[in-house]
């Protein structure tokens, strides 16, 4: 599972998505949820609520957001004796796509879980936008939440 957590984070890192110009991210991220055959629902301001082993009303869900700061565009991100991280000329974009990355490794391990929900907010970096303006339809599914931030 650790060559695969790698795998999926090195595959985020390479799409920018600087707040504000997620959809690249959220567009790749939909992909591999429907991929899994897991529902989702979107709100107007770009958050994505997906449904995983139930069809509302997850009773866990795990948060993370899609979008970095400014200078994590157009990352090389570099292995270098078991640590990864940027070639230097920008941030690594760490936060918050390893969690983006862990919510897709728990979400192609679906089968060994019971039902949970992985919210995908947009506009942290600005001062958590996405979850400010987070659909009232879908802040009522949300029951008890785990925040994956590395920042």
């Amino acid at each position: 599972m650790t060559e695969r957590l790698v795998e999926l984070f090195l595959s985020l890192v390479s799409i920018d998505s600087p707040s504000g110009k997620e959809q690249l991210l959220r567009s790749h991220v939909l992909k591999l949820l429907q991929k899994q055959g897991i529902s989702y629902r979107q709100d107007a301001y770009g958050n994505v609520l997906a449904f995983v082993n139930c069809t509302e009303n997850p009773p866990l869900t795990f948060a993370c957001h899609l979008d970095t700061v400014p200078n994590a565009v157009g990352v090389k991100a570099i292995i270098q004796e078991g640590v990864i991280h940027s070639d230097g000329t920008t941030a690594l974009g760490a936060d918050d796509k390893i969690a983006v990355a862990l919510a897709l490794l728990l979400a192609e391990n679906k089968d060994l879980y019971g039902p949970f929900g992985l919210l995908f907010t947009v506009g942290e970096e600005e001062g958590l936008l996405g979850a400010k303006n987070l659909d009232p339809s879908l802040f009522e599914q949300l029951h008890q939440v785990y925040v994956f931030d590395t920042g």
